[in-house]
């Protein structure tokens, strides 16, 4: 992952619509850049908190794009695809770079990941997992 687009994204997260509440968004934007320092010196758990404390504060589309990156890179590959697919889904005003960054690391991750397909036709079935 390219820290540069962390460090992008955060600015460009500056010039998203005002939230509800000013003080949600201040609170929003000051965890957001702590994370992307954390992220910058690879301390991912880290910058996971802050971002997940900021989406928590001001739920941002384009903030789905950093806890997809802080997930990939603490090998979460679930979290990481619903998080780039969050992002995918909720943002319109993404850079094209950044779009294309995504769905290629959607494309990665799904083939990584594998689906299991169960079709039962008896009412009330369970499909339980134990690991």
């Amino acid at each position: 992952m390219c820290t540069s687009a962390l460090v992008l994204l955060s600015l460009l997260a500056q010039l998203s619509p005002p939230a509800a509440d000013p003080q949600a968004k201040v609170l929003a934007q000051g965890l957001l850049n702590a994370g992307s320092e954390l992220y910058g010196k690879g301390d991912y758990a880290g910058a996971l908190e802050k971002l997940n404390a900021a989406y928590a504060a001001n739920p941002s589309p384009k903030l789905m794009f950093n806890i997809g990156q802080a997930n990939r890179d603490l090998s979460r590959p679930v979290e990481a695809l619903e998080a780039f697919e969050k992002f995918l889904a909720s943002d319109t005003n993404a850079s094209p770079e950044t779009t294309a960054e995504t769905r290629n690391a959607v494309a990665e991750l799904r083939e990584k990941l594998g689906q299991i397909r169960v079709d039962c036709e008896m009412p009330g079935t369970e499909v339980r997992y134990w690991s």
